[in-house]
């Protein structure tokens, strides 16, 4: 259970030579201890299990401080807080030459129990939620600020991700951090790396340096990923485009891009993903996506919607869960619900599909993935009802899905000429799955015996009824 990018198509990840297509929630606490009641990972995996999910993302968080204002119960820290006075938030300092060692073993604890249940884990290295500001501060909340920890470290927001501008006992703390999640589940199988939670612009020579870190301590190379920066004219088309393009441009093996503008369409992985030309493995996750991540409660189709549009263009799936959120603008809605559904239904389909073989094309509806014998063919448009069907002329074992319900609305046998029109079974979205029909042969009758002739040629049968 190792992923390295797909040799075959590197649109995906491959597993002892099976391409994976990548599809799973995840929330912010599970790894890490800091939610404002107690984590049940037991719960959390029959989630993502029951959902059809393969993949999560493993969150952490360096700072004390959370994006909501409820208390939480306990954060489970990376360092131990043994100094005699006390930082910002009136606990003890942090010692940062002095590993909790209590984090690493739950972060330990719980990927060994989703390894166990065939869940993959990104684990991610580095994410600071005070970068987002908030009533804590980056002072009353983070290790490295000096006047949190007893040991001269003196980090700011703007130093602690900027490698021009890092002090160098905060970039050998980084490293250090790096080895020890190395050492304590860099021989789990199911483990493959993120390098940090949209991190702050000008941080692409940090995250650089993390990877080549991560290079350095592993003993069995994994795929590693970034996601988009923050601090890009958020909102606009051009600050997308300027954070996504350093992605592509970057060492990454995987990357998820991000989306702040609502509904544009030219280069919107929300409504209209862009074609996966197989550069990277892309992740195409919600929580870098504005218009299906915030508000939660608004276009009930759109989960369903990004799901097989991605699917279709050459994306993995992943979807911010807030399944026990307490951030007061993040409820977990129904729609949210329904989302888990949603990419369990695009990867019941993948596992059904030759994802060696296939490619994304925008013929036809605008969003299909098909390789020689298959074909799903996702119809997001009523009004584009009937489109042209433009396959290899043939026998084909057909199934129309019902996205919206996620039920199957028939299915049979049919010849397809190739080049015709086809009009949808129901007045709304629809998937079309096809695959080449084969006749199975006729099974062997019981009263068939098979008996060596010695008058032919040795080694060759024949079948004698008795």
């Amino acid at each position: 259970m190792t992923l390295k990018v797909s040799s075959e198509n590197p649109r995906y990840f491959e597993d002892d030579g099976k391409v994976v297509l990548l599809v799973g929630s995840h929330t912010w606490y599970n790894l890490q201890e800091w939610s404002t009641k107690p984590f049940d990972i037991d719960e959390y995996i029959k989630i993502l299990k029951d959902a059809g999910h393969n993949y999560t993302r493993g969150w952490v968080c360096k700072s004390t401080y959370v994006p909501w204002n409820d208390p939480v119960h306990e954060v489970n820290e990376i360092y131990t807080r043994t100094g005699t006075d006390l930082a910002m938030d009136g606990k003890p300092k942090y010692n940062l030459t002095e590993f909790n060692q209590s984090y690493f073993d739950t972060m330990r604890e719980r990927i060994i129990k989703l390894r166990d249940a065939g869940i993959y884990v990104s684990v991610m290295m580095m994410w600071d939620s005070v970068q987002f500001g908030g009533v804590r501060g980056y002072n009353n909340g983070h290790c490295y600020c000096g006047e949190n920890n007893i040991n001269g470290v003196s980090g700011t927001v703007s130093n602690i991700y900027n490698l021009s501008r890092m002090p160098e006992n905060i970039k050998t703390l980084h490293s250090a951090y790096v080895k020890k999640v190395l050492e304590t589940v860099g021989d789990l199988s199911n483990v493959f790396w993120e390098v940090g939670n949209e991190l702050p612009r000008d941080s692409t020579g940090f995250q650089e340096f993390i990877a080549a870190e991560i290079r350095k301590y592993e003993v069995s190379p994994r795929p590693i990923g970034f996601t988009a920066q923050n601090g890009f004219a958020w909102g606009t088309k051009e600050g997308d485009l300027a954070a996504n393009n350093i992605l592509f441009n970057s060492s990454a093996d995987w990357i998820s891009p991000k989306d702040t503008v609502s509904g544009y369409h030219t280069d919107g992985y929300s409504r209209n993903p862009p074609i996966n030309l197989g550069d990277k493995v892309i992740i195409s996750d919600t929580d870098h996506l504005k218009d299906i991540n915030l508000p939660r409660n608004e276009k009930p189709r759109l989960y369903q919607q990004w799901a097989w549009k991605s699917f279709c263009r050459g994306h993995n799936l992943a979807l911010m869960d807030d399944m026990y959120s307490p951030h007061p603008d993040r409820p977990a809605t129904a729609n949210v619900l329904n989302g888990r559904q949603y990419i369990g239904d695009v990867s019941r389909y993948a596992s059904r599909m030759v994802l060696a073989a296939c490619e994304p094309s925008e013929i036809m509806t605008g969003y299909c993935i098909f390789n020689d014998e298959e074909y799903l063919i996702y119809q997001p448009n009523k009004d584009g009802n009937p489109f042209t069907l433009n396959i290899i002329p043939g026998e084909y074992d057909y199934e129309w899905f019902n996205p919206i319900t996620s039920e199957i609305h028939s299915s049979g046998i049919k010849e397809y000429q190739g080049n015709e029109k086809i009009e949808l079974p129901l007045d709304h979205e629809m998937v079309l799955f096809l695959k080449l029909h084969v006749d199975e042969p006729e099974p062997i009758s019981e009263d068939v015996n098979i008996i060596v002739d010695k008058t032919i040629e040795p080694g060759t049968y024949k079948l004698i009824k008795v």
